[in-house]
């Protein structure tokens, strides 16, 4: 069965382009855990501090329980300076 959405292919593309690169400093707002049969992940929404322009913003993602994106999560953190004592 397909479905068609009106006004989906005239969406504006353009701000997909206009997404900003660069350092950001955020602050964790929410993690939840999901627990779904195939795949478990957490739910991360990080609230950006700075630069001042975007401040407010959220932006959220998952990060998945298998091995291998634990993985890559400890590599991430290790390399930033997170101390796994705490």
């Amino acid at each position: 069965m397909r479905r068609q959405i009106a006004g989906l292919r005239t969406a504006d593309r353009s701000v997909v382009d206009r997404a900003p690169d660069g350092v950001f400093f955020a602050r964790v707002q929410h993690v939840q855990f999901r627990r779904h049969a195939p795949k478990p992940y957490y739910i991360v929404a990080l609230s950006v501090v700075e630069p001042c322009r975007f401040a407010g913003n959220v932006l959220s993602s998952r990060i998945y329980c298998n091995p291998k994106a634990l993985w890559k999560l400890s590599w991430f953190l290790r390399d930033f300076g997170y101390d796994a004592e705490c």
